[in-house]
């Protein structure tokens, strides 16, 4: 590799991985922007970087395989990186990971990525945690289904009451939802990946749309006394009295239970 090519390597390390060519190249003496260009095109051709078409321009972009690469050719002192860091080693030891999620959208050339994390201490107690491409990590607190007050039961109490039972996509949740439970984009995304890792929700592809999702006939689990107390007075008290099995209720008095 040639000391133009490691220039643009260079430059794209600076400028988080990602430039519009046409200004890239104009940062050269114009005797020197045939010689740029050159080089752009067999950095593509070596797999380091690729080009897209966006609304500003021509955009060319380090491949996320390959900035570690680039900075031990553009530098002799091997920089740490952290955007290369696995997310796996970022996560605090107090929780544990149940999966992790490739962010939709690609940002400076690559896609952040989320890990819907347990805690430890309560299997139950969710936080996302989110790496963007520069390696900064953020934690989203989701909390646990079985408390009545957390996000988590929050989101799905108002699915019930949006959208009980037609699909709707994360647009939609932006324009129905209140701002104060959906938040920005990544605690959307959170939620709903891991609603439907519990099931509370399904995911419907659409090759031609935006995924969308239907609520399923899991419901919230019991988790109060009064909710406990109207249960067991809607469920019939029973008895065996000769030979058979009968059942009595305030409303319908004692009667026989036929199979």
């Amino acid at each position: 590799m040639n000391r133009t090519e490691n220039r643009v390597l260079g430059y794209l390390l600076k400028h988080q991985y990602a430039t519009n060519l046409n200004e890239f190249v104009k940062t050269f003496p114009k005797n020197l922007q045939p010689a740029i260009l050159k080089a752009v095109r067999r950095l593509q051709n070596l797999g380091y970087i690729v080009e897209s078409m966006t609304s500003e321009g021509v955009v060319i972009c380090l491949q996320q395989d390959k900035k570690k690469e680039a900075l031990e050719r553009v530098s002799s002192i091997y920089i740490h990186d952290p955007s290369q860091d696995p997310i796996e080693e970022l996560i605090p030891k107090n929780y544990s990971i149940l999966t992790t999620i490739d962010a939709e959208h690609k940002q400076n050339g690559g896609y952040g990525k989320y890990a819907i994390c347990y805690s430890k201490k309560d299997k139950h107690e969710i936080r996302c945690y989110v790496k963007n491409t520069k390696g900064e990590l953020k934690g989203i607190h989701l909390g646990s289904i079985y408390d009545p007050d957390s996000k988590i039961s929050n989101w799905v109490k108002e699915i019930d009451k949006i959208y009980p039972h037609t699909p709707f996509s994360k647009e939609d949740v932006k324009n129905k939802f209140p701002v104060d439970l959906r938040g920005n984009n990544q605690p959307t995304k959170a939620v709903m990946e891991y609603l439907c890792l519990i099931n509370f929700l399904i995911r419907i592809d659409d090759s031609k749309e935006t995924s969308k999702y239907q609520r399923t006939g899991k419901v919230l689990p019991i988790t109060t006394l009064d909710e406990i107390l109207l249960l067991n007075e809607t469920q019939p008290a029973k008895m065996c009295f000769n030979g058979g099995e009968y059942a009595c209720t305030e409303e319908d008095g004692l009667y026989a239970i036929l199979y």
